[in-house]
């Protein structure tokens, strides 16, 4: 991966779960964070604590203006 471009020391971040139509239904994370290295993991669940049905998901991670998506398959 290339490296991330963001222009301070604690840039704004969020991590969301979204399904193939574009719905969001999880926000893991949208904070100002330091340098460093973080993780996050989910736990298969959406923003009212219900599992969702096995599937494609897409999460998307921001920071600051730079942004990235993945695909996540569900199977239960």
């Amino acid at each position: 991966y290339a490296a991330m471009p963001y222009s301070s020391t604690s840039p704004s971040v969020s991590l969301r779960i979204y399904t193939v139509s574009g719905r969001e239904i999880l926000l893991l994370e949208n904070s100002t964070l330091g340098i460093g290295s973080y993780s996050a993991s989910w736990d298969g669940t959406d923003s009212m604590g219900r599992y969702v049905s096995a599937g494609t998901y897409f999460c998307k991670l921001q920071i600051d203006k730079w942004s990235v998506t993945k695909r996540i398959t569900i199977v239960r």
